[in-house]
């Protein structure tokens, strides 16, 4: 019989003792500069090209990049919406805006009939 503890038998640990605490909600401090609401739309619209590459190029050949899309840029702009102020939102378009500046920068390679 191997030794408790080895490569080959189970140790036996007893559970860690139960910790309840009272959580406060913890929220992320709102951007209220145009710039930091840029860099925000900027990174989700890089983001929403970066991990969606078939999509991307499928939605290229066939003219439906935004359809493919919806469900990540919806995401994104759940995010976009929590954490950039009201007044920027109201004032601005940058999500909308950066989503539309990304599309060349990051879609040269592909092949596609639209440009």
């Amino acid at each position: 019989m191997a030794p408790q503890g080895s490569f080959y038998s189970p140790v036996t640990v007893a559970a860690p003792p139960r910790v309840i605490t009272h959580h406060a909600e913890v929220r992320m401090s709102q951007i209220k500069s145009v710039e930091g609401a840029l860099r925000l739309a900027r990174t989700i619209a890089s983001d929403v090209f970066l991990y969606n590459k078939d999509k991307v190029a499928e939605g290229l050949q066939k003219d439906t990049l935004f359809e493919l899309l919806e469900a990540d840029i919806s995401e994104g702009r759940e995010l976009y919406t929590s954490r950039v102020a009201q007044e920027i939102r109201d004032r601005y378009n940058l999500l909308d805006r950066a989503l539309v500046d990304a599309i060349p920068a990051n879609t040269r390679e592909m092949p596609t009939h639209l440009w």
